[in-house]
Parts: structure tokens; sequence; C-alpha cells
């Protein structure tokens, strides 16, 4: 199976939080990917780690594409008729991680919503 790092997952490995080690475990000698909106998570920031530079750069980018924004666009309207809304930029995340059959690694508790309405969503919560 190929898995979709979120943004919660990279910023513990790179800043070497509690969960790291139990995380780098679980992806050892697995394929990633990263979506390009976690990449725009992470470069927002007033400064990102400059080791994320090198890392984008030798990773598998998985862009949001109109199959991938139509699938979002259900999780929203999905959550929103549940009175559940999340961060729109987690819902893209899922979106992408679902329409490319990859599983979700996060530690955000909000991709919980997403799994009770997605049958095909992955998910590995840390």
């Amino acid at each position: 199976m190929s898995f979709l790092l979120d943004t919660s997952t990279l910023i513990d490995l790179f800043v070497n939080r509690k969960d790291a080690p139990r995380i780098r475990d679980y992806l050892q000698s697995k394929f990633f990917s990263v979506s390009t909106v976690t990449f725009y998570e992470i470069n927002k920031t007033k400064s990102p780690d400059p080791r994320l530079d090198v890392f984008f750069k030798n990773c598998n980018l998985v862009s949001l594409d109109p199959e991938s924004a139509k699938r979002s666009s259900e999780i929203y309207k999905k959550l929103r008729e549940r009175g559940e809304m999340i961060n729109e930029l987690d819902i893209l995340i899922a979106g992408i991680s679902i329409q490319n059959n990859l599983e979700l690694v996060t530690k955000d508790n909000d991709f919980k919503k997403i799994a009770v309405i997605e049958p095909d969503f992955k998910l590995k919560l840390f």
C-alpha cells in the first residue's frame, strides 16, 4: 500500500516530536507521497525547516486534479449536512487521498469525521 503524508505528520517528523519514531517505523521501506496542498501548508509558515526543501524535491507530490476536487466537494457537502465541518484544506487532502487510493497518515483527529462518511477513505491516525 502507498501512503499520503499529512501536514501534521511531516511537522512531527521534522521537529522530532514524541510520535516521530513511531511514524518513522510505520513508514519504513514504504512508498509515500505528499499532496500539493500539504506542500502549500508547510511553505506558508514564516520559516519552514530548510530540510523540507530537500525532502520535497525528492518525494512524490500528488496534485489536486479535477477528480480529486470533485471527491473533495462531495466530502464537503456531506460534512456540512452533518454539521461537522473541518478545515477545507483537510477536505482537499482527503479527496486527494481517496482519489489516488492512498492511506492518509496523520495526527489530525478531524479526519475521523471523514472516515465515518467515506468508506473508501483509508486512515492511519497517530
